[in-house]
């Protein structure tokens, strides 16, 4: 029996060899990370980059690997019909529970919570922020700190948000481990899974961090989810349930991030372009995204807000910073445009590979005004000054993300913090307030 159970496998695993477009993506992105941890191990304190391809090659045949077991994981999990397993509802409650309790011990430890920088200005600036950050997000922060204010103290307030985002997250979690333990996947993947995420400290930090990034991430994660029931279902027709987390999550997406309703745009494109059969339900659901943009942009003009467009095109900026820090391809008229926006000796002075905030902010001399006024033609002059510095375009991008494939990276975090120019100024000021205001940690990131 043993024998002819691991024949099972063996023949399984042949299946997914078979499966060439399986196969494809996985090589792709086995390559890729291998790509990403080679850039993560031989950044050179110059940032200048260098790829390793023996650690490109050992990488990626190690996610190769573990892509492998995944998919034969996944196509296990469906492979029995009926796909579900039954629980009693209580089981996710019993997962609340246990994400629950761990946030809990992290919130007492770090009581009321962390601050993020960001929610900081909110607070001592008001509604002024929402030229940077969503005006449904500053109003939100803001009606918290008042009603904190309110029960007695700034600390009332950041404790009442930082609650409310425990239980955001314990019920996701709960509700995403639920539907795992319904598939026909091995216990012990499931036990091993939920151990993993609720052990993880970082789950339990960001739980509470108050950050809008935190609910960005829970619905683009939430979303996520739902397209691959898509993927796996294109034809079938999904449940009222279905279409109404769909928009929650999207909403979630469009009006947690100014640049939101740009990623949605773009992914319900391709959503309506994959899935002819719920084209209907997906064009009801980019309606509903558009509205609320629209519904957003009109409260925005009710306040006399102007978005900061400098806030959209971070990259940009920064790969214009990088081609002029290296004395790179600009002709005369490039030059004149962006010496309008910022100058270009600034610019050359305070550019730095991992941050776009000391060109943004600060002593920049950055103009907002002129930039917002002539955002099509920043546009147009990056373009130009891409195409034709292309080598030092595609560095400075890499550089710009680079934390994201090497977030744990302790070596050279003492290197980067010291090479940053100075705090602004108001950033200082906030601080102060914030104690001033009784804040009991000095948590601020």
């Amino acid at each position: 029996m043993m024998k002819s159970g691991i024949l099972k496998i063996i023949d399984s695993f042949k299946r997914i060899f078979q499966d060439k477009y399986a196969q494809i993506c996985m090589i792709s992105f086995s390559l890729l990370f291998g790509f990403a941890k080679s850039l993560s191990e031989y950044l050179n304190p110059s940032f200048k980059i260098y790829v390793d391809i023996r650690c490109v090659i050992f990488y990626a045949e190690l996610c190769y690997l573990a892509l492998n077991f995944a998919y034969w994981v996944v196509l296990q999990s469906y492979k029995v019909k009926p796909v579900k397993i039954k629980y009693p509802k209580t089981l996710c409650f019993i997962f609340f529970g246990i994400f629950f309790a761990i946030y809990t011990v992290c919130w007492l430890n770090y009581w009321p919570g962390t601050m993020f920088i960001d929610n900081v200005w909110i607070m001592k600036f008001g509604m002024m922020m929402a030229r940077q950050h969503p005006i449904l997000y500053v109003s939100f922060v803001l009606s918290l700190f008042k009603l904190g204010m309110w029960l007695g103290g700034l600390n009332y307030g950041i404790a009442i948000y930082t609650g409310l985002q425990m239980l955001a997250i314990s019920a996701f979690m709960a509700s995403l481990f639920f539907s795992i333990f319904q598939r026909r996947i091995p216990s012990a993947v499931k036990i091993i899974l939920l151990i993993s995420c609720a052990a993880l400290p970082i789950y339990a930090l960001y739980a509470v961090a108050s950050t809008k990034d935190v609910y960005w991430s829970i619905c683009l994660s939430g979303l996520t989810i739902l397209i691959y029931r898509l993927v796996l279902s294109p034809e079938e027709k999904q449940s009222k349930k279905f279409w109404f987390l769909f928009n929650i999550y999207l909403l979630g997406i469009v009006l947690l991030r100014n640049n939101g309703i740009h990623i949605s745009l773009f992914n319900m494109g391709f959503l309506l372009w994959l899935f002819p059969k719920q084209r209907v339900m997906l064009s009801k659901s980019l309606c509903v995204a558009l509205a609320a943009f629209l519904l957003v942009s009109a409260w925005l003009k009710l306040f006399d807000i102007e978005l900061l467009f400098k806030e959209k095109v971070a990259i940009p900026l920064q790969q214009i910073g990088a081609v002029v820090q290296e004395g790179g391809n600009i002709t005369p008229e490039q030059e004149d445009f962006i010496s309008k926006v910022i100058p270009l000796k600034k610019m050359k002075k305070r550019y730095h590979p991992h941050s776009v905030d000391p060109i943004k902010w600060g002593k920049s001399g950055i103009s907002s005004r002129f930039l917002n006024s002539h955002s099509a033609e920043f546009m147009k002059v990056w373009l130009e000054v891409v195409k034709a510095n292309p080598k030092s375009s595609l560095l400075s991008y890499l550089l710009q993300v680079y934390w994201y494939w090497a977030p744990s990276d302790k070596k050279r975090l003492n290197l980067i913090d010291n090479t940053l120019p100075e705090i602004p100024y108001a950033t200082l000021e906030a601080m102060d307030w914030v104690y001033e205001q009784g804040y009991v940690r000095r948590y601020i990131f």
